[in-house]
């Protein structure tokens, strides 16, 4: 917990660069480093940059140029050290614009989308009109959908490697590969609210900023990161179905985002039950769905079972565990305009491949006759 834990203790001592400061770092680097180099532009960067820095953080500074070494220069003689990268501005534009078009983002590199989230971040030194030409070949909001295409695609890998290894009883391996989809699952909320990096040790700072500490995720993600029940197989299980509800959870913010009202992380986690006698529907906590190359798929555990058009995915979306029926209906009717024969049928197919929970709740008795 104490690891978990580092990556905000500073934050709020944490602090911002002034004018002043830049000015004064700016003399420094026109003295000692730009009096015999010609970069085509400089930016500051880094946790100082974004007023997260501890105190034995540096001041890390980029120096672009069309043709370099790429090298790092740690200059000693400033009120902190400055480490200078030098780097090209080929390199550059080749990221940004890899990622722009977002195909095999899986092939791209923790250090090239560091990069990528460095310049977003960074602030002009020198060069300022070059340095926003560069920003501008890839804007901040394709960037956050990128990374949170990404953290996606992280984190149902490590759910398939999980579900695999429950069929070899590898208990352990499982609660591991749990715990790194549930850390990828955060950082695609975080990317969805706004964050631009996934580093790790900045995690918890960026989720303090993007959500606050109140929020019913970052809650769950506290507790699924801080404890992990290696040795109570009961408690594992438990633990490995609230990382699968977790990438459910997320992933229905992400196809829901508030447009249908307000989103309720607590009941969608499970943490309250509706005190009322209507039949609420209630999702199993392995299902999900998820979008791949424009198309929905119902996903139990690790398989794809059913291929689901766009408006049984808002339906699902919809779902929250508490919503009766009745409610549930009349609100996609409203929302989505969908009939109410396409809204049984809808439910019939999740209920087809258990998916669904509703106490003493007969489909067929409410299945609208041709």
């Amino acid at each position: 917990m104490r690891d978990l834990l580092m990556s905000h203790v500073h934050t709020e001592d944490a602090k911002l660069l002034s004018f002043s400061d830049i000015s004064e770092l700016k003399s420094f680097l026109n003295e000692n480093y730009l009096n015999r180099q010609q970069p085509l532009f400089t930016f500051l960067s880094g946790s100082i940059a974004e007023g997260l820095s501890t105190p034995k953080s540096d001041y890390d500074v980029y120096a672009v140029y069309d043709e370099c070494e790429e090298a790092e220069v740690l200059l000693t003689d400033f009120e902190r050290p400055i480490e200078v990268t030098s780097i090209k501005l080929s390199k550059l534009i080749s990221i940004f614009e890899f990622v722009h078009t977002g195909k095999d983002l899986a092939n791209i590199s923790p250090y090239e989308l560091l990069l990528c989230h460095r310049v977003h971040s960074g602030i002009s030194l020198t060069g300022q009109s070059a340095f926003q030409a560069l920003k501008n070949l890839l804007d901040a909001q394709t960037f956050r959908e990128r990374l949170s295409e990404l953290c996606f695609l992280y984190a149902e890998r490590s759910l398939k490697v999980c579900a695999g290894n429950l069929l070899v009883d590898d208990h352990d391996s499982a609660l591991l590969n749990a715990q790194h989809a549930v850390r990828q699952t955060f950082n695609r909320l975080l990317a969805v609210f706004g964050a631009t990096s996934l580093l790790e040790k900045w995690q918890l700072a960026y989720a303090e900023k993007y959500l606050g500490r109140q929020h019913p995720a970052y809650k769950e993600f506290i507790q699924l990161m801080s404890v992990v029940p290696y040795e109570n197989e009961v408690k594992s299980n438990v633990y490995i179905e609230r990382a699968f509800r977790f990438q459910q959870v997320v992933g229905d913010y992400v196809q829901f985002e508030d447009k249908w009202g307000d989103f309720d992380w607590d009941a969608r986690f499970m943490r309250k039950s509706a005190k009322t006698s209507s039949m609420i529907l209630c999702k199993s906590a392995l299902s999900r769905v998820i979008e791949m190359e424009g198309k929905f798929y119902m996903v139990v555990s690790s398989t794809p079972l059913l291929e689901i058009p766009t408006t049984a995915a808002n339906l699902w979306a919809m779902i929250d565990n508490q919503s009766s029926i009745i409610k549930l209906q009349k609100k996609a009717e409203e929302v989505l305009n969908l009939n109410l024969e396409s809204f049984y049928e809808y439910l019939e197919a999740f209920s087809s491949v258990d998916v669904l929970a509703v106490n003493n709740f007969k489909f067929e008795h409410f299945k609208v006759l041709p």
